[in-house]
């Protein structure tokens, strides 16, 4: 679980990094923010940063609370579910992605990021392109976090009419992204 919350991180300024470069014809921007979600138990917390920590960084006591962290979280979770399959119930107990939720920002020159949402002013072409500008950002940084294992992996990615109510001007924008 430490590898994958740290390898999420990391993926995540990945996507910024290559978000930083782009901005579309009108001056908008995209930033990720990957953080814990707010309406968790606050007793998840502990073992979360726990679990964040490299195992061999860890201190015997460390391990101790986190093992009791979890068994208490398995047995809650055999106790909310009894029928499920082991295998399934460490999943679900395990699985970070619940824990964190991904946020777009968008950027303007002069402005403070402010969150993508559905009152958000932008035109149904902006729109388009901010959530584009994000997809892009991803396959690329996926790429090259296995570019850095495999240099001569090959990029692929197919698109099926990607550009629809995107401005010609913003084209170049996305698909510098993948470059």
């Amino acid at each position: 679980v430490s590898d994958k919350l740290v390898a999420s991180r990391e993926l995540v300024t990945l996507m910024n990094d290559r978000l930083a470069e782009v901005s579309t014809s009108h001056g908008v921007g995209v930033q990720l923010r990957w953080r814990r979600r707010d309406d968790l138990d606050p007793n998840l917390d502990p073992m979360i940063d726990l679990l964040g920590k490299p195992p061999d960084l860890r201190t015997p006591e460390e391990d101790d609370r986190l093992i009791d962290a979890l068994s208490g979280r398995i047995g809650d979770a055999r106790a909310a579910e009894p029928e499920l399959a082991y295998r399934d119930l460490i999943r679900s107990v395990l699985d970070y992605r619940q824990w964190h939720e991904m946020s777009l920002y968008i950027t303007r020159a002069g402005d403070t990021p402010r969150k993508l949402s559905r009152r958000t002013p932008l035109s149904e072409g902006e729109k388009k392109i901010v959530s584009y500008l994000a997809l892009f950002a991803a396959v690329a940084a996926s790429w090259d976090s296995v570019a850095g294992a495999e240099p001569a992996a090959p990029r692929f990615v197919l698109l099926d009419d990607a550009f629809a109510k995107v401005s010609e001007d913003n084209h170049a924008q996305l698909f510098g992204l993948l470059v």
